[in-house]
């Protein structure tokens, strides 16, 4: 399969979610499983049954009004950069992992998601400003800056993962390769920006 890269949409409910579940929550949130409901730590009856019993007595689960505010993959939207993650930051960034701000953020800025590593990767959520940020980035490289930027010597002098981009264009077009995977990736973001939501970003094997 290899090192992909995902991006979820993700909105400020979430988000906030997210921030206080541990490491093998935020997995299951990501790959599509709903919130663990946290247990209950109000007084009252339910407080008084849980300190008699073994049970754990959980709050049930808000019910958002908006879509968007529901922690589901169907809701939230994805999209998967396949092997190209790095590719990509190169033209953006024209580094392997570094590079400034708003081109650096596949593999760079954001908050860190938890405190473990799922796959090969810390899950980082990016900020809905963040995201307006990146996407007029994007949208500012015309066809012909990103060609111009591809360096098929320098990204394998880089390592720059899956390294192929040396291959023959005529059996393996990997500057395409890089075009349709920004193309789709300007799209996402625009979907994203128009709702005004945030992104978390994963790198997983």
């Amino acid at each position: 399969m290899g090192m992909t890269c995902t991006l979820w949409r993700v909105s400020e409910a979430d988000r906030r979610r997210l921030a206080d579940l541990p490491g093998p929550e935020i997995e299951m949130f990501l790959f599509g499983e709903r919130i663990t409901p946290q247990p209950a730590t109000g007084g009252g009856l339910v407080g008084w049954l849980k300190r008699l019993s073994p049970i754990t007595i959980e709050d049930p689960p808000p019910t958002p009004a908006d879509p968007a505010d529901r922690p589901t993959t169907q809701a939230r939207g994805e999209i998967d950069l396949d092997k190209a993650w790095q590719g990509l930051h190169f033209l953006f960034t024209g580094t392997a992992s570094d590079g400034d701000e708003p081109g650096c953020f596949l593999l760079r800025g954001g908050v860190d998601l938890g405190e473990d590593e799922i796959g090969n990767d810390m899950p980082r959520v990016i900020s809905a400003e963040q995201v307006r940020q990146f996407a007029a980035f994007l949208s500012a490289l015309s066809a012909t800056e990103l060609q111009r930027r591809f360096d098929p010597d320098r990204m394998m002098e880089l390592e720059i993962y899956p390294e192929i981009w040396d291959r023959d264009p005529s059996k393996d077009d990997t500057l395409q390769y890089l075009l349709d995977n920004v193309a789709n990736l300007r799209k996402f973001l625009a979907q994203v920006v128009e709702r005004k939501l945030g992104l978390v970003v994963s790198i997983v094997n």
